[in-house]
C-alpha cells in the first residue's frame, strides 16, 4: 500500500506576459524551442519547488496527477499528464528533490481526471511512497 508523502497544487498553465500557455502535449509540439524552454524554466520556479527542496526523496514513489479543468470541454488526459509530469519530474531533479526521474525512483505515474472547477482549475500532485 502506497503512503502519502506530500501534496501539491499546480497550475494548467503558465503564464508569460499576457498570455496564458496551457500545459498539453497539443500546445507543446507547437511550441517554438526558445518558448518551450521559458515555459519550462517559468514551471521549475514555480515558488512551491523551492519549498521541497530539504525532501531529499531516494526510495521509489509513484506520483499521481488530479486534473480539475475549468469547463466541460472535453479533454485528452494524457496530453496534460505528458506535458504536466514531464515538467514536474525536471523541476524536482533540478530542484533536488529526486536525484533522478528514471524507473528506479518514479514508478509508477498516474494520472485522474476530478471534474470541473471553474473558479480553481488545477492539477494536484500526490507524491506517495511504494
Amino acid at each position: 500500500m502506497s503512503k502519502k508523502i506530500l501534496k501539491i497544487k499546480l497550475p494548467l498553465h503558465i503564464k508569460i506576459g499576457n498570455k496564458n500557455y496551457y500545459l498539453s502535449l497539443n500546445n507543446y509540439r507547437n511550441w517554438h524551442y526558445h518558448k518551450n524552454n521559458i515555459i519550462k524554466q517559468t514551471f521549475k520556479d514555480l515558488p512551491i519547488f523551492f519549498t521541497l527542496k530539504d525532501m531529499n526523496i531516494d526510495y521509489p514513489i509513484e506520483l499521481e496527477y488530479s486534473f480539475y479543468f475549468p469547463d466541460k470541454r472535453t479533454r485528452d488526459l494524457s496530453n496534460f499528464i505528458s506535458v504536466v509530469s514531464k515538467f514536474v519530474e525536471d523541476a524536482l531533479t533540478y530542484h533536488n528533490v529526486i536525484k533522478d526521474d528514471n524507473y528506479k525512483i518514479i514508478r509508477k505515474v498516474t494520472g485522474i481526471y476530478k471534474g470541473i472547477d471553474h473558479k480553481d482549475p488545477r492539477c494536484e500532485l500526490r507524491i506517495l511512497k511504494l
